[in-house]
């Protein structure tokens, strides 16, 4: 049996690399992609967080040929709109009930509720139910469930949310 506890900072890594992922490109990510170290990280907090490495394929291009693919598969795709849409919102079968706006605030309330914010101040533009926010809301839950080190009970509430969460949001989004 798997003890998540003992895994929850490989977790926290693991979610953070995958929402780097699907971050807008930086020279920086491009770097680190062609030079393998992102998949050696990937594949060693995969492991280590109890899932299974996945190979993907080294950058083998440049760095605008790069960041105009992602452009065009997650952005602006076919007719401006993104051939595969990063944010919940746009996904019909996930947002069938509400509007934009109450869409948006049921992310907010949970990032907040665990004192977290969107930060305007990053540079980044990303919407509350932006796959890279969940992802790295993930990484949060991990980060601080891995910092309660001896409460249990505290422990055991990270993991519930983190399963909450991900059944909730992610899940129907992947």
């Amino acid at each position: 049996m798997i003890n998540l506890t003992d895994s929850a900072g490989a977790r926290s890594r693991l979610f953070q690399l995958i929402a780097l992922g699907f971050a807008h490109p930086l020279p920086e990510f491009h770097q680190i992609l062609s030079d393998g170290s992102y998949i050696n990280a990937l594949k060693s907090n995969a492991v280590d967080a109890a899932a299974c490495g996945t190979a993907l394929p080294y950058a083998q291009y440049s760095f605008a040929d790069f960041e105009a693919d992602y452009i065009h598969l997650f952005q602006m795709g076919r007719g401006g709109k993104p051939i595969i849409a990063l944010t919940a919102g746009d996904h019909k079968e996930i947002n069938k009930e509400l509007g934009r706006p109450e869409f948006l605030l049921q992310y907010t309330a949970w990032y907040k509720h665990f004192g977290l914010k969107i930060d305007e101040n990053e540079g980044g533009n990303e919407l509350p139910d932006h796959l890279v926010c969940q992802l790295e809301f993930m990484s949060w839950l991990s980060h601080l469930e891995d910092t309660a080190e001896d409460n249990g009970a505290l422990q055991h509430g990270y993991q519930s949310a983190q399963r909450d969460f991900l059944q909730r949001h992610l899940q129907p989004f992947l």
